[in-house]
């Protein structure tokens, strides 16, 4: 028989019963726990069992999980593994191979829309600028591309090949950040689906809106979120409001992930007790990063006790 090595193989409408977590993939695992990275994109998802065995290495206070949408499986199974994973990645290239590929924007929408209500951040990924391979200037149908994701609510869109081994590297990130921010100017066209049943009525959802409400209604400069798992800044988030959403942890690993969640600014502060400390260093801290300036009126929201997740109970209306 052949051997294949370090290539990937997509055989649609045919289930195989290939191992998503090999020998190989166990090693990468436990060396991202040893590391304390962020994130895994966990390749070639099938089934909720997969995450659960990636969790199972990466522990329970491991790395945020994203599953990479990439075959008809996972779409298929998209709302219970959507419940196990942190996250997701939108594998745009190989979902192509695996389904008709004019199916692929939809596909995407859905994956957005339902990490949107969850409150999950969520990743467009491949062939976003695929021109800028050989390339130095995008195309606009790419650009378009682009900004198609933004509206749609995506956290994040990534580049691959334009940066892994393309020929313009800095140019592909330039003309990602732009279109981006051009997307992002028109705030009103990015959709906020909503948050799930799941988590609508309960009291930190209930808080994140009435933050993003007053945030809105007053024109504050900025929401900041005291946060010791990072819900409080997800939850904010997921209502996409206009302003910054300062997101202020006592934990350095926290503030790393919280950067890949839409709108969230982390800052790592020292860790506090009280909650008029906590805000005090949250405005300190914010000041200091130039998300605020002195006189500007700011949304504070964060939960007491402090240091319990899924606590968020308190919104108040600062002035730096």
């Amino acid at each position: 028989g052949s051997l294949v090595r370090g290539r990937k193989v997509n055989v649609p409408s045919v289930a195989l019963s290939l191992p998503v977590i090999g020998p190989e993939d166990r090693a990468s695992l436990a060396m991202a726990r040893e590391l304390e990275f962020e994130y895994v994109a966990l390749s070639f998802v099938r089934d909720p069992e997969d995450i659960r065995q990636a969790r199972s290495i990466l522990g329970p206070e491991g790395a945020w999980i994203l599953a990479k949408i990439e075959l008809a499986e996972a779409v298929t199974r998209l709302a219970s593994l959507m419940q196990e994973a942190d996250g997701a990645m939108v594998a745009r290239g190989d979902l192509a191979v695996e389904l008709d590929p004019y199916r692929v924007p939809l596909v995407q929408r859905k994956v957005v829309d339902l990490c949107n209500t969850l409150a999950k951040p969520v990743v467009v990924a491949t062939q976003m600028l695929e021109s800028m391979v050989t390339s130095g200037v995008p195309t606009r149908a790419e650009v378009a591309d682009v900004a198609t994701a933004v509206w749609d609510g995506a956290d994040c869109v990534m580049l691959s090949a334009e940066t892994a081994v393309g020929d313009h590297p800095v140019a592909s990130v330039r003309a990602m950040s732009e279109a981006a921010k051009a997307a992002e100017s028109v705030h009103e066209e990015i959709r906020a689906p909503g948050l799930s049943k799941e988590l609508v009525g309960k009291v930190p959802a209930a808080m994140a809106e009435a933050a993003c409400r007053v945030a809105r209604h007053i024109g504050a400069a900025a929401i900041l979120c005291a946060t010791s798992s990072g819900l409080t800044a997800r939850l904010v988030s997921a209502y996409r409001p206009p302003m910054p959403i300062v997101a202020t942890s006592a934990s350095t690993t926290v503030g790393r992930r919280l950067a890949g969640v839409w709108g969230v600014r982390p800052l790592v502060v020292n860790a506090v007790q009280g909650t008029d400390e906590l805000l005090e260093v949250s405005l300190e801290a914010s000041l200091e990063a130039g998300f605020l300036a002195p006189g500007d009126t700011a949304v504070f929201t964060a939960g007491v006790p402090f240091l319990t997740a899924g606590t968020t109970n308190l919104v108040r209306v600062v002035q730096a």
